[in-house]
C-alpha cells in the first residue's frame, strides 16, 4: 500500500498506535449521525492489514463495551429530574450507537471523544468526562495533552482553551 499510514509506519518502524490513525484521523469523525461507522470500520481494518504485514499493534488495547456505571453513560449526561423523555431516550440513543461500539477500544472512543469536545468547545462537564475515561482507560495525563495538541491542526485558540482546562482538570 504505497503512500499510505500503513506502509509509511512499516517503513520507519512505527508503532501502529503512532501512525496508523493519522490518516483516518485528520478530521473529527466522532458523532454516529456524522461518519462514525464508517471511522470505526477504516480503523478496525487498519488494525488487520497492520498485523497481516507485521506491524505491531500489542500497544492497541481491545475493544470492549462501556457498562451503566462507566463515564458516559446516559446517567452522567443527562439530569433525569431535570430533562425531558424525548431527551433523555435520544442522548440513550447515541450514547448506545456510539460507546457500545465492539470495533474501537474504550482508549480509542475516549480520544475521538476529546477531539470532539475541543472541536465544539464543549469543554465544561463533558470534556471533563471525557477525560477521566480517557486517564481510566490508559491514556495517562501527558497523551491526553497530546490529543488536545493534536486538535490544534483544526484551531488554535480552541486547542489552546483546552489545554487550559485540562490544566484545571488534572490538577
Amino acid at each position: 500500500m504505497p503512500g499510505t499510514g500503513v506502509s509509511d509506519a512499516r517503513h520507519r518502524g512505527h508503532h501502529a498506535r503512532s501512525e496508523l490513525r493519522r490518516p483516518v484521523g485528520r478530521d473529527p469523525f466522532c458523532r454516529p449521525y456524522s461518519g462514525y461507522p464508517a471511522a470505526a470500520d477504516a480503523l478496525a481494518r487498519l488494525r488487520d492489514v497492520a498485523a497481516e504485514i507485521g506491524i505491531d499493534t500489542s500497544d492497541l488495547d481491545d475493544a470492549s463495551a462501556l457498562d451503566a456505571s462507566a463515564p458516559g453513560a446516559v446517567a452522567d449526561v443527562v439530569d433525569r429530574g431535570t430533562t425531558d423523555e424525548w431527551t433523555t431516550e435520544f442522548v440513550a440513543w447515541q450514547l448506545s450507537r456510539a460507546w457500545s461500539e465492539h470495533r474501537l477500544s474504550i482508549r480509542e472512543r475516549a480520544i475521538m471523544a476529546l477531539t470532539s469536545d475541543v472541536a465544539q468547545q464543549a469543554l465544561g462537564e463533558s470534556f471533563r468526562r471525557h477525560v477521566e475515561l480517557a486517564l481510566d482507560a490508559g491514556l495517562g495525563t501527558a497523551g491526553v495533552r497530546d490529543v488536545v495538541r493534536f486538535c490544534a491542526e483544526h484551531g488554535i485558540a480552541r486547542a489552546a482553551a483546552a489545554l487550559r482546562e485540562l490544566d484545571n482538570v488534572v490538577s
